[in-house]
């Protein structure tokens, strides 16, 4: 059994903790009860994430050069 809670995502004042059998189930949960419960995380969440990850591609793509 694994588990996961809002707490464990610095979502504080919520003691809901996600239970399922597997990771990805586990993730699938709490989701749910995010998306549910703390749409405001959610939306920070992956705001956060897309800047983050162009950020990335941004500076790979700068590192690439011709050999």
């Amino acid at each position: 059994m694994k588990s996961l809670s809002c707490r464990d995502l610095a979502i504080p004042d919520c003691e809901y903790v996600a239970k399922a059998e597997t990771v990805d189930s586990v993730r699938r949960v709490l989701f749910d009860h995010a998306s549910a419960e703390h749409p405001e995380f959610i939306e920070r969440t992956v705001a956060t994430t897309l800047e983050e990850a162009a950020k990335v591609e941004a500076a790979i793509q700068a590192a690439i050069k011709d050999v």
